[in-house]
């Protein structure tokens, strides 16, 4: 029979008797190291042997495994957790310490042994006669006896003595030196403690009376500030010592405003005896703010699962499985926010998630109680903006359970520009500083598009979320150059910190020299990659704003010279984001540095794809010249490749912003003679097509439209404008749409098909059975009119920079002339691919066959996170460079994440997503481990040509640029 494997012994030499090991035996240092390069030194190099088992049968165990080193790393590291955990340990060693043997009444030692004599060993192959030998062993067994009984005797004799010495002392005085001062009225009163026994149902209160056990509530939270612990001090074991617990203190202790709603109603409580503030007044605690549960209607608000009302709160969770909530969102959202919530738990275990729109997007989940009732973490789901279910990102930020059952608790979310903090009961729990786009999700969330609440697991009682659209409380204290939220007038995003001057900026560049002066001495591009991956990560994580400036800037530079550009490009973002200055402007002279250096096809093609949505972002914000300058350097950059696809785009795309140059002219001067005269046909007229057909901004540009010179248009526009929901009405304008788009030209043409399209779509669910069939075949009518023509947003293949992956869908093992180009960012939902399907799959096997190559400048520890599939035998699988790296769906996980080892260069990556249901939230991304930030994906031209050698009825992006 095979014996059970021991990953601890096997991989790490530590035996079963020595486990569970203490964390210096873990990482294979000695007992209290002091050096604390040793101890990451060790820490790496156990993770790195540990990591060679993670594919395969011991997976799980790796993982287990990686987790304690991790645990062990992060507590030894932080002086001040190592400083705790020395002392536990040294606890530890002193109760575990061995009784001392009985010394003699007359103090004698025991007999030294004499050393043997070189030359009287008897020799190897010469026997002892085991007669004598025996007899030797029995004299001395008898000898060892006699002294035994004799120490015994005296032992029993000096204990006794000792005894009544003892008794015939006086009375001595009261020494506190191992009892607790006692608090409260009844501070002068000496309290004992109760026996283990009596201790296990009562705990001693700070009156000194005995509190009631149900009362008792058993915490792993750290006191708090103020109340620091009390450590024992070290003390004789024959002492007489009194133990006294400090009194349980929860460092979070609830704000629970008990006040009634504004019409006096009674307070619906839902629980035991705890009150929830109900309508009226914010709860203490919460600034006024705009009501986010005001007049909230559940029937629009709920995506999935199931909510419901509890008197004035709201229920999210419950019996229905998980949920989710989209809350009343601003558009658009303030760059700065306060977003208080008071909720209460209502179940024993599940997580609270609250979604954060940052920049417009909803990017950004805090995850309460995630994994509380595991035994490795527990508390928030993101460390750092990380999962904390990888080792590789150490323990999570708060351990133990933040939201008590029962008990009501104030939560704030703050994001302040660049930072991220979270606040329970009025005490921070969390706090990022870094770009908070780059904050990972733990899970995905598809079709939310706004601030939402989700429950997993769990149930929940929301009695009041409100948002507060600006804050005062700036970062690290003071103002630190921080922006306010107020428009400053320079057409830059408000929540910024203000670019350092030039000279301070020069000093505190001249400082990061100096602590990194080690790295700086090596120029080799390896060694200037490792010193662009320390600096940002430094910066990353940087409060200050004048030093955050100085590392992110300088990890920019060094990843310049390692020839890592995708590191270079997330530096200069996260300084584009996080200070007050000229739009697009890092970006753009990093650019030009990079191409102006010496750089292989490959580098080339990598700064293309990079750049094109930076190019999309100009002409959007109307940055004409700055684009023109971006794409003059792209010219340069691919007039040496052989791609003429690519050139062709390129040049295209020139000619388009010469285009939209002219056309942006005709909008400024509509705009202006429109604020002197609202009512002038043509201005109207040039507005409204322009921010219809060349902006797609329909809900802005309509109004222009049917006040502009062409009748017909401005008929249109009239009927479009006032939205009816009556089905023959919607086909009516559809149909108009498509008949004003006759014998026009693009843009005008292509856009009014799909406003058309938009409005015929509108009136499919309710129009009857019968017209179904003819309002779709006037659909499919429209696309064919179309043609291969994407959607204005979504650059494709050569046009987009071979951004992602690329392939065809077949249903059935028959190819439908689907082309799908995938760009991470967003989850593939199957109902998404379904719908370019000329029919319905009627559950036949549908096959997305996805190619494409990731890009590496240095050797990399790259997490990839793959999530989706469906039970409905969806099966996602994932090579990479022609291995499968792992399978999700189906029987299997939902969502995994693989740490991976890659060396520098091109790595190709396959992803097939097949079966009947592929699943709706299908996702692929490459992180780097060490930033944190999401890895490119991209394609080329001979896998673009490769995807499109069958004809293609349909080219349609995927995701995000």
């Amino acid at each position: 029979m095979e014996s059970q494997f021991d990953p601890y012994y096997q991989w790490l030499g530590i035996p079963p008797h020595e486990q569970p090991a203490d964390h210096y035996r873990l990482l294979g240092v000695a007992r209290f190291e002091a050096n604390l390069d040793v101890i990451e030194n060790a820490a790496d190099q156990r993770m790195a042997h540990v990591r060679n088992y993670q594919a395969g049968k011991y997976a799980v165990d790796s993982q287990r495994v990686l987790n304690h080193i991790s645990t062990a790393r992060v507590s030894l590291l932080d002086p001040q957790k190592k400083s705790a955990y020395d002392a536990q340990l040294h606890q530890q060693q002193l109760a575990a310490a061995p009784v001392a043997m009985p010394v003699s009444a007359g103090g004698a030692s025991p007999a030294m042994v004499a050393p043997p004599v070189a030359g009287k060993q008897p020799r190897a192959g010469i026997s002892v006669n085991p007669a004598r030998a025996v007899g030797k062993r029995r004299k001395k067994f008898k000898v060892e006896v006699l002294i035994s009984l004799v120490a015994l005797v005296l032992l029993v004799i000096g204990l006794v003595g000792a005894g009544f010495w003892y008794l015939s002392q006086p009375p001595a005085a009261e020494s506190f030196h191992d009892v607790a001062p006692a608090t409260g009225a009844n501070a002068s009163t000496s309290a004992i403690a109760a026996s283990p026994g009596e201790q296990a149902g009562q705990e001693v209160a700070s009156s000194g009376t005995a509190a009631d056990p149900a009362s008792v509530v058993e915490s792993s939270s750290p006191p708090v500030a103020d109340e620091p612990a009390v450590e024992p001090a070290l003390s004789n074991p024959t002492d007489p010592v009194a133990v006294v617990k400090p009194p349980l203190v929860d460092p979070f202790a609830p704000a629970i405003d008990t006040r009634p709603p504004a019409d006096g109603a009674p307070v619906t409580p839902g629980g035991e005896g705890v009150p929830l503030t109900g309508a009226g007044d914010p709860p203490a605690g919460i600034s006024a703010g705009e009501d986010l549960l005001k007049d909230l209607d559940l029937t629009k608000a709920i995506l999935m699962g199931a909510a419901g009302r509890l008197g004035p709160n709201l229920i999210v969770g419950g019996d229905a499985g998980d949920n989710l909530v989209l809350l009343p969102t601003p558009d658009p959202v303030p760059g700065s926010f306060r977003l208080s919530i008071v909720a209460r738990r209502r179940s024993k275990t599940g997580s609270l998630r609250i979604g954060l729109m940052v920049q417009g997007k909803a990017s950004v989940i805090l995850e309460l109680d995630a994994l509380v009732d595991t035994t490795d973490h527990s508390g928030l789901s993101l460390v750092n903006g990380r999962d904390l279910r990888d080792p590789e990102y150490g323990e999570p930020t708060h351990k133990g359970r933040l939201l008590e059952e029962g008990q009501t608790h104030l939560l704030c979310c703050i994001l302040s520009g660049p930072t991220l903090e979270l606040e329970v009961d009025k005490t921070s729990v969390y706090r990022w500083a870094g770009d908070v786009r780059t904050l990972r999700l733990p899970s995905h969330i598809n079709h939310a598009e706004g601030l939402f609440l989700d429950a997993q697991d769990g149930e929940f009682e929301i009695a009041s979320v409100r948002l507060e659209p600006e804050v005062f409380e700036l970062p690290g204290g003071g103002d630190g150059g921080f922006a306010t939220t107020k428009e400053n007038g320079a057409g830059v995003l408000s929540g910024r910190w203000e670019r350092p001057a030039d000279s301070d900026l020069a000093t505190a560049v001249s400082k990061v020299r100096k602590v990194f002066q080690d790295d700086y001495r090596f120029n080799a591009p390896a060694a200037k990659g490792l010193l662009a991956v320390k600096l940002f990560k430094t910066g990353r994580d940087e409060f200050d704003p004048l030093t955050r400036y100085a590392l992110l800037s300088e990890a920019s530079e060094a990843a310049i010279a390692g020839g890592d550009l995708t590191l270079a490009w997330q530096a200069a973002e996260a300084i584009g984001s996080s200070y007050n200055m000229e739009p697009f402007a890092q970006q753009a002279v990093l650019l030009e540095k990079y191409l102006a250096g010496r750089t292989t096809a490959d580098q080339r093609m990598l700064a293309v794809q990079l750049a094109m949505p930076l190019l999309d972002q100009m002409e959007t914000a109307h940055r004409f010249d700055d684009a023109a300058g971006l794409l003059d350097q792209l010219n340069k950059a691919v007039a040496r490749l052989s791609d003429p696809p690519l050139k062709v785009a390129l040049r295209d795309r020139t000619e388009s912003l010469e285009k939209l140059k002219v056309q942006g002219a005709y909008a400024d001067a509509a705009r202006e003679r429109l604020q002197a005269s609202p009512g002038d046909p043509q201005a109207n007229q040039n507005l409204g097509m322009y921010l219809c057909f060349v902006e797609h901004d329909w809900a802005s540009g309509l109004p222009h439209l049917a006040a502009g010179g062409d009748a017909a248009i401005a008929a249109a526009a009239r009927q479009d404008l006032d939205s009816p929901e009556d089905p023959q009405q919607l086909i009516k304008i559809g149909q108009e749409w498509v008949d004003l788009a006759k014998g026009r030209q693009d843009p005008a043409k292509s856009a009014m098909l799909r406003r058309g399209k938009v409005r015929l779509e509108s009136a499919l669910l309710g129009v009857p059975a019968l017209d179904r069939q003819d309002l779709q075949q006037k659909i499919a009518q429209i696309n064919e009119q179309l043609g291969d023509a994407v959607a204005p947003d979504a650059a494709f293949g050569p046009a987009s920079g071979y951004q992602g992956l690329i392939g065809r869908v077949a249903l059935n093992q028959a190819d439908t002339g689907v082309l799908l180009q995938y760009v991470p960012g967003k989850a593939i939902a199957h109902d998404e691919v379904e719908s370019l399907l000329l029919q319905p799959a009627n559950g036949g096997r549908l096959l997305v066959h996805l190619k494409g190559n990731l890009q590496l400048a240095r050797q990399q520890q790259v997490s990839v996170i793959h999530r989706g599939g469906s039970t409905a035998g969806g099966l996602l699988t994932l090579k990479i460079d022609g291995k499968v790296v792992g399978t999700v769906g189906d029987d299997r996980s939902k969502n995994d994440t693989y740490n991976l080892s890659l060396p520098a260069g091109s790595h190709s990556v396959e992803w097939m997503l097949a079966g009947g249901l592929i699943g709706d939230n299908c996702e692929l991304q490459f992180v780097d481990a060490e930033t944190g930030a999401l890895l490119p994906l991209l394609h080329d031209s001979q896998l673009f040509k490769e995807a499109s050698t069958a004809s293609s009825r349909v080219s349609k992006r995927l995701g995000q640029l």
